[in-house]
């Protein structure tokens, strides 16, 4: 595959519309505040999905702290292991096994190294400590920790939960520029667990819980979709269209111009979108 690339050339190219100074200047006001109008709605709904976030954590925090529970750490009770890697170029396209990497599956594999399914925490990069739970007879590469407990003690489906809001994984995450974490900075992380009938209980409530929390997430998702697709229809407006990695060419096409014959705002909107569509 080759790399898209925006030349002096193919700038010179393309055919834009070019109404008086005045007219530019009056559609761009209108995109700005119509862009705004959604950018307001946006936030919004983020602001109720960040809400809904907060308030699954605290439930599921909640149900996992009670009276009589036994305390231990994470090292105590679990093996935590990387597996092997494996390179992007060794995984088949048609492959027989599903290959799991930080954040899920990542292609298919000819063999599997886990034949039953595992919980697994992301250890590398952006998404440090996000939770999955690998198919069973799958491959897991070493970008996702393995995440075994005891079964006599504790169920996978319980320390799924401890994972996803029962513990502070931000204490095991090191490194700014790479984060990650290791197993030696889970193994310290105290938690407590109950009796496994007592386990199940809990599991049973929170997934109820986590099912109705997850429809309205779902629920803000589709809300800001429907506003956005209103607000592009109503108004027949065009898509944002970033082009911050072709700045250079805007500064080029100032300089030329210099606002004599072309709003620079009127170009970005107007490029932004024809380049994009070609």
């Amino acid at each position: 595959a080759t790399v898209d690339t925006l030349t002096i050339k193919k700038l010179a190219s393309v055919e834009i519309s070019l109404p008086p100074l005045a007219e530019q200047q009056r559609i761009v006001a209108k995109l700005d505040a119509a862009f705004a109008e959604i950018d307001r709605a946006i936030e919004i709904e983020e602001a109720k999905e960040a809400e809904v976030e907060r308030l699954k954590a605290s439930l599921i925090s909640s149900l996992l702290t009670s009276e009589g529970m036994t305390a231990s750490t994470l090292g105590e009770t679990c093996r935590m292991y990387q597996p092997k890697t494996i390179s992007t170029k060794e995984m088949v396209a048609d492959g027989d096994y599903v290959v799991f990497g930080a954040n899920g599956i990542i292609g298919r594999y000819n063999k599997y190294n886990h034949e039953h399914e595992q919980l697994l925490v992301t250890c590398r990069g952006a998404t440090c400590g996000a939770v999955n739970i690998s198919h069973p007879k799958s491959w897991i590469t070493g970008n996702a920790m393995v995440i075994q407990p005891d079964a006599a003690k504790v169920s996978m489906r319980y320390m799924e939960y401890v994972f996803r809001g029962g513990i502070n994984l931000s204490k095991a995450i090191t490194g700014s520029a790479q984060p990650q974490i290791t197993r030696k900075s889970l193994e310290p992380i105290a938690f407590s667990y109950p009796s496994l009938k007592e386990q199940e209980r809990v599991v049973e409530a929170l997934d109820v819980a986590s099912q109705k929390l997850e429809k309205a997430i779902e629920h803000t998702r589709v809300n800001k979709a429907i506003f956005f697709k209103r607000e592009i229809c109503s108004n027949n407006l065009f898509l944002k269209r970033s082009i911050v990695n072709n700045i250079q060419y805007i500064i080029y096409i100032h300089a030329i111009f210099k606002d004599q014959f072309i709003n620079i705002e009127y170009f970005i909107l107007i490029f932004g979108y024809v380049y994009a569509i070609k």
